[in-house]
């Protein structure tokens, strides 16, 4: 009786468990409900579809950037400084000495949060490789053999430099905000002011350079930061006419149906 049950078992098993693969298998074949709007079906456009995909934008939490500022969407506003320091190296110990007390003292004045950062940024070397090429190739009897010598050198390391992985440089910045709560943006401009004074002359007493970047240089550096690698510049795209197209008011979204 027992050999009788389980080859009767055994057999019920499976075709229950086929039955099971079966009904999952037409269940993650339908398509995904649709949003309901007002009771009725609703499928997402491509326009609602790419903002979805824009989670980049929600990251960054930036509202605009616009008169050398970044608005945030809190209501906080931030600039940005490209800084500079001598070469530590080529430094007496008297002047090394110095410059560390400064920057000790710039960052014991320091009430309020700030961010220094680096960007990697390749140089572009094919207009000086251009005219050390024609300096080689030129026809004027005033140039020396030894100077068309030198540039051939010259023009010779420059290609190898480009068809290797190139040559970057590092940029730093620092980064100073202002968030007041509750306040009105004019009140947050001027402690905005009054921060960047502060670390901008901190800074200068160190014997570093310091200086207020413009909404294209801020804006190059979100795409030095986003395009590693690649030899983006806001400057160039803007005066082919990249933006000539872009505007900004006052609208209201219509949507027109297509066939």
């Amino acid at each position: 009786m027992k050999v009788v049950f389980i080859g009767i078992i055994f057999p019920v098993l499976a075709g229950v468990f086929m039955l099971f693969v079966v009904i999952y298998t037409r269940k993650s074949k339908k398509p995904k409900a649709k949003k309901s709007i007002n009771g009725e079906q609703h499928e997402k456009s491509d326009y609602e579809q790419r903002l979805d995909r824009n989670a980049l934008k929600k990251l960054m939490n930036i509202r605009e950037i616009k008169n050398n500022k970044i608005y945030m969407r809190n209501g906080a506003v931030r600039v940005n400084l490209g800084i500079s320091s001598p070469d530590f190296e080529l430094l007496t110990d008297e002047e090394q000495t110095t410059f560390e007390n400064c920057l000790i003292m710039c960052a014991l004045s320091l009430n309020f949060p700030v961010m220094f950062h680096t960007t990697l940024k390749k140089m572009e070397i094919k207009e000086p490789a251009e005219q050390v090429e024609g300096t080689m190739n030129s026809s004027d009897t005033l140039i020396s053999d030894n100077l068309k010598n030198y540039c051939s050198q010259l023009y010779t390391a420059y290609r190898k430099m480009e068809d290797e992985k190139g040559v970057f440089v590092r940029k730093s910045f620092c980064t100073v905000g202002a968030y007041l709560p509750g306040r009105d943006e004019k009140k947050v401009l001027n402690e905005l002011q009054s921060r960047v004074d502060n670390i901008a002359g901190g800074l200068s007493r160190a014997r570093m350079k310091v200086n207020l970047l413009n909404s294209e240089s801020t804006a190059q550096i979100f795409t030095d930061l986003f395009n590693r690698g690649k030899n983006i510049k806001i400057e160039k795209l803007e005066k082919d006419g990249v933006f000539d197209l872009y505007s900004e008011g006052v609208g209201q979204v219509v949507e027109i149906d297509e066939e």
